[in-house]
Formats: structure tokens, C-alpha cells, sequence
């Protein structure tokens, strides 16, 4: 019940913008752009490292009126591979080579917007979303497939500054599970008992970019970023006859967005 009433929120924040769409055309900023960055993941004995990632996606800030309120929409996804390691104190061992991961994010929100001089704004937003991901690990010993999915809520802001012709844009963001699920299936000999259970978690962002205005209407921007997301499923599942608590998750990203603005 508590999943269909955020997607339905998630569905009316987004009915609302387009009711609006002719008004939003000629005034909203759109953004383009691509992440390239690497990826670390820490879970208990497990490690994975990310080949170069590639994140597309789309960003669409609306404004209600002239000045403050406004909306955001944002939508990313990606499709990368990664290795995944088994690390002891004594050992590496590798896990998995070239496993492929699907991400999926897509955020809805109001925004309010606060002129700090002629030359600089502050915009502020809260919202929710929707993220999933999921991979599968296939060799000789059989499969393992895991896939979470959370709803959640976000906040964020950024400042934009004008450098006559150029602007410098920072930005924040963080985030909380409303309501995550993690599912884990398994068809290695030894392992039993599959998870299907309830996570809890959380998220930050930070990043600054620089922009240049090429014509009044066109603009590109670039600038480094970091993410951290954590997470801990409450499950277990049996390995050779033991029990194996599902340790939290960490989760490192670092690298670099490209944009065009419009």
C-alpha cells in the first residue's frame, strides 16, 4: 500500500507539470548530460570495482512563476560492468568478471528559488523518487542475481553564480529511504534460502560545475562529483549449512558530468 501511494505522489507531481507543459516549454532550463565515473562497492567479505561507468540522463528545472516556485524532473540510467571480488585478510579471490549492472533514477520535486544578488541564486528542493538496480553473477558453480529497488525522498540545492558569460554552479543532495526492498536468488550449490527483504538507507551528493553560455539559449558545463550511498538489509540466507547475515552495503562514486543546457 505505502509503494502505490508514493508512486501515485511521484505520478501527481508529475500530472501537474504537465498540465502546465506549454507555459514550462518557454521558460524551464533542460539539462542533458552524461556521468563518467568510477565506482566502489564494500559488502562485508565482497568487493566491486566498476570499469569507467557511463550515466546518461535528462533534468528538467520548470518554474511555476517568475521568480521562486518551480519543479524538477530528473531521469538517469545506465548499463556497466563491473568485477566482483571475495577479500579476506589472507585472499582475493575473484567472484565475477565483466557483470553487468543495469541503474534506473527517476525524481520528481518542488523547488524554490531565492535571488541572492543580480548575479547569484540559491535553489532549494525536495522531492521523491524511484531508484532500481540490478546485476547477476553467472559461472561455473551456478548464478547469483541481486536487485534492489527503493523509494525515497530528496533534498537538495544549488547555487548559481553569472561570471558575465560564464557561471559556477555547486551543488548538494541528500537522500533517505522511504520504502526498499533487496532481492537475492541463488542457485549456487550450498546456498539456500533466498532474500526478499525490507533495506533501509541513505545518500549524499556533492559536485560543482562550471559553465559557458555559447548562445543566448545554449550552454555547456562540466565538474567533478562525489556520492555515497549506504545501505543494510535486514535478511540472511544459509551458505554450506551456516547462516550469513547480510552485512550494510557501501557504496563509493566519484568522477565527472558533462551537460549541455538549454
Amino acid at each position: 500500500m505505502k509503494k502505490a501511494l508514493l508512486a501515485l505522489t511521484i505520478a501527481a507531481i508529475s500530472g501537474t507539470a504537465m498540465a502546465q507543459l506549454p507555459d514550462f516549454l518557454g521558460k524551464g532550463e533542460y539539462t542533458v548530460r552524461t556521468d563518467i565515473s568510477k565506482q566502489t562497492l564494500k559488502n562485508a567479505d565482497l568487493k566491486e570495482k566498476h570499469k569507467v561507468q557511463k550515466n546518461i540522463g535528462f533534468r528538467a528545472d520548470m518554474p511555476f512563476d517568475d521568480i521562486h516556485h518551480g519543479m524538477r524532473f530528473e531521469v538517469s540510467h545506465s548499463r556497466d560492468k563491473k568485477d566482483m571480488y571475495v577479500v579476506t585478510e589472507s585472499t582475493t579471490k575473484p567472484f565475477g568478471k565483466d557483470v553487468k549492472e543495469k541503474r534506473t533514477d527517476v525524481y520528481a520535486g518542488y523547488t524554490y528559488t531565492q535571488p541572492i544578488s543580480e548575479a547569484t541564486k540559491l535553489r532549494a528542493g525536495l522531492g521523491l523518487g524511484y531508484e532500481k538496480y540490478k546485476d547477476a553473477v553467472a559461472n561455473e558453480k551456478g548464478t547469483v542475481s541481486t536487485e534492489r529497488e527503493a523509494f525515497y525522498t530528496k533534498a537538495h540545492a544549488d547555487l548559481t553564480s553569472d561570471l558575465g558569460g560564464w557561471y559556477l554552479n555547486p551543488w548538494a543532495e541528500v537522500k533517505v529511504d522511504l520504502d526498499a526492498k533487496l532481492k537475492h536468488n541463488a542457485t549456487v550449490a550450498g546456498v539456500s534460502a533466498d532474500i526478499n527483504a525490507k533495506t533501509r538507507g541513505w545518500g549524499v551528493g556533492v559536485g560543482a560545475n562550471i559553465g559557458k553560455q555559447i548562445t543566448d539559449t545554449v550552454g555547456i558545463e562540466a565538474g567533478p562529483f562525489y556520492k555515497h550511498r549506504h545501505f543494510k538489509a535486514s535478511g540472511s540466507f544459509v551458505l554450506d549449512g551456516g547462516n550469513i547475515r547480510v552485512d550494510p552495503t557501501k557504496i563509493n562514486e566519484y568522477g565527472v558530468r558533462v551537460g549541455v543546457k538549454f
